[in-house]
C-alpha cells in the first residue's frame, strides 16, 4: 500500500529512480524516511522532530526534482505533529499549482489541513463543512474526465497509475467515504466494476479509506 502511494505522488512529480545528484540530498533524505519508520514503528515522538530536521535540510540541498516529495513528507511529519498551522503557513508558499497536472490541489491541500485542524479541536461539524468543500472542487474535475477515466482505469495497475487522474478518482472517492455512507459508496464502486474497472485498482481505493484523516498522506 505504502509503496503505490509513493508511485502515485512521483508519477504526478516526474521522480525516477536515478541516484541523487547529492551525496547529501540521499544522506538527509533517507534519514528523515528511516526516523519517520522508527515513529511508526514504536511511537517515538522525538523521531518525527528529527525527521522534520532532516527534510528541512534535504529541502536546502536536493535538486528540484525531488522538492514535492520532500514538501509531501514534511507536511506529513507536521501533521503527526498536530502542527496544522505550521502546515497551513507552508502550503501558504508553494507554488501554484504544487501538481501541475492537478490543478485544484492547492486549494483542496489548504482545505485539508483545516480540517485536519477542526477534527483534531473537536469541531466536527467544520471538519466536515471542508470536506464537502474540498469534494466542490474535485467533482467538477472528475465529471470532466470520466470518460478518460473509464477507459483508462480497465488497464493494469501500472499503466493507471502511470497518469494522474487515477491520482484524482482516488481522491475523490477517499473525501466522498468520509461524508458520504458506506453502502453509498458501496454502488458506486460496484458501478465502476460493472464497467470493467480492474479489481486491483477498485481494492486499493477501498483500502485508502481506511487512512487516518490526521495523518496526511497526499491526499
Amino acid at each position: 500500500m505504502k509503496n503505490y502511494l509513493i508511485i502515485l505522488f512521483c508519477v504526478l512529480q516526474g521522480c525516477n529512480s536515478a541516484a541523487q545528484d547529492s551525496t547529501l540530498c540521499d544522506k538527509y533524505n533517507l534519514a528523515s524516511a528511516d526516523l519517520i519508520l522508527e515513529f511508526e514503528m514504536y511511537g517515538d515522538t522525538t523521531k518525527l522532530d528529527s525527521a522534520l530536521h532532516y527534510t528541512e535540510l534535504a529541502l536546502s540541498c536536493c535538486p528540484h526534482k525531488n522538492y514535492a516529495n520532500l514538501i509531501g513528507r514534511k507536511l506529513g511529519i507536521l501533521s503527526l505533529q498536530h502542527d496544522y498551522d505550521a502546515g497551513i503557513e507552508l502550503i501558504s508558499t508553494l507554488e501554484d499549482p504544487f501538481l501541475w497536472e492537478i490543478p485544484y490541489y492547492n486549494s483542496v491541500l489548504l482545505k485539508r489541513f483545516y480540517a485536519m485542524k477542526s477534527l483534531y479541536q473537536g469541531d466536527t461539524v467544520t471538519y466536515k463543512q471542508y470536506v464537502h468543500s474540498i469534494l466542490e472542487e474535485i467533482t467538477p474535475f472528475i465529471i470532466e474526465h470520466q470518460a478518460t477515466l473509464d477507459t483508462l482505469c480497465k488497464n493494469d495497475l501500472s499503466t493507471i497509475f502511470k497518469n494522474s487522474l487515477s491520482f484524482a478518482q482516488i481522491q475523490y472517492y477517499y473525501y466522498k467515504s468520509i461524508v458520504e455512507s458506506s453502502d453509498t459508496i458501496s454502488k458506486e464502486l460496484d458501478l465502476l466494476k460493472q464497467k470493467g474497472y480492474e479489481h486491483r485498482y477498485i481494492r486499493f481505493i477501498e483500502a485508502v479509506f481506511e487512512k487516518d484523516f490526521l495523518f496526511y498522506q497526499i491526499f
